[in-house]
C-alpha cells in the first residue's frame, strides 16, 4: 500500500544503483556518490568500512559500487590488456 516500514537510508541501496544514476545522470551520480557512499565510508586504524562493519552485504556492494563509479574494475574481456 505505500506505507513506509523503515525509516533509514542505506549504503547498500546507493551502491547497487550507482551505474544507473552514472549512465544516466552523471551529474546526479557524483552527488550520490559523495553524499551517500562515500561519506559512510570509514576508517579505524587498519579497518576500512562502510557504514555497519559487521554488515556484510553493505562492504560487498559498496565496494562494488565504487570500483564501478570509479572505473576501477578491470575488463577482463578486454584483449591485449
Amino acid at each position: 500500500d505505500g506505507q513506509v516500514w523503515e525509516d533509514y537510508e542505506t549504503v547498500l541501496a546507493y551502491a547497487g544503483s550507482i551505474g544507473y544514476f552514472q549512465a544516466l545522470y552523471p551529474s546526479r551520480a557524483e552527488q550520490i556518490y559523495q553524499e551517500k557512499i562515500l561519506a559512510k565510508f570509514y576508517e579505524d586504524g587498519d579497518i576500512s568500512y562502510w557504514e555497519d562493519i559487521n554488515n556484510y552485504y553493505v562492504q560487498n556492494w559498496a565496494w562494488l559500487g565504487t570500483a564501478l563509479y570509479t572505473d576501477n574494475l578491470p575488463n577482463l574481456w578486454q584483449v591485449g590488456g
